[in-house]
């Protein structure tokens, strides 16, 4: 099925505009608003957010293909607008909508679900699991419904860059460590010793060890994801 630029992009608004809203009240999301948050997909496949925009005549200098896209790019700098703070803030999530078309990449679910249940399958229990790039959540999601239980629950952090993507991660996982910035700026407290900086020397070793026990099938699936599966780092 081909991807549908339109409908993405009314997701995401959607998203974007009831993540404002749920900051603003200050209450817990309910399983219909957490479904439309879950629907937020990321900006990776819509270049459109990097053309001009500021006035109608900039629709001129878009590539035809794309100006059926500008009235929705026109609402989701409102709505950006509008659920900013100040202009400088507003500025700030336009440059982090248009960095993440250079570094968002998708992961199929179905890849992510066979990599937790296979290493749910082969024993292992994981007492921290570290995201340095979580999207929305779909590894730790995975992580969490195959390998985490009542009486082991790991330490979690989840780190997003995207600014407007972290923010919606914090309404879908609230009870975890997210933080809103990118993995190179782990505090120092965390570096050089740390539980973390253990667990990457462990478990990359621990997932390569793994990867050895899947079939081939899957392994070519893996490796020919543009985002790497390795960097959900676990011990």
């Amino acid at each position: 099925m081909a991807y549908n630029k339109k409908a993405h992009l009314r997701d995401n608004i959607k998203a974007i505009r009831l993540m404002f809203r749920l900051e603003k009240e200050r209450r817990a999301v309910t399983p219909e608003e957490l479904a439309a948050l879950a629907a937020y997909s990321g900006f990776g496949g819509i270049k459109a957010v990097l053309s001009p925009f500021g006035k109608l005549t900039d629709i001129l200098r878009w590539t035809q293909s794309d100006r059926e896209l500008f009235p929705l790019i026109s609402e989701l700098h409102g709505v950006l607008r509008e659920g900013a703070t100040d202009e400088r803030e507003y500025k700030r999530l336009v440059d982090s909508v248009k960095a993440s078309t250079f570094t968002a990449f998708y992961t199929p679910p179905e890849i992510i679900g066979a990599l937790a249940s296979s290493l749910s399958e082969h024993g292992v229990s994981p007492h921290s699991f570290l995201d340095p790039s979580s999207g929305t959540g779909n590894f730790l999601t995975a992580f969490q419904s195959h390998l985490f239980t009542a009486t082991a629950t790991p330490e979690v952090a989840a780190y997003e860059k995207d600014l407007l993507t972290g923010r919606i991660l914090r309404q879908l996982q609230p009870g975890t460590d997210v933080r809103v910035q990118g993995f190179e700026e782990l505090p120092p407290q965390d570096n050089g010793g740390s539980t973390w900086r253990r667990a990457t020397s462990l478990s990359v070793t621990e997932c390569f060890s793994f990867l050895l026990l899947l079939p081939h099938s899957l392994l070519f699936v893996i490796f020919a994801t543009r985002k790497l599966t390795f960097n959900r780092i676990i011990q």
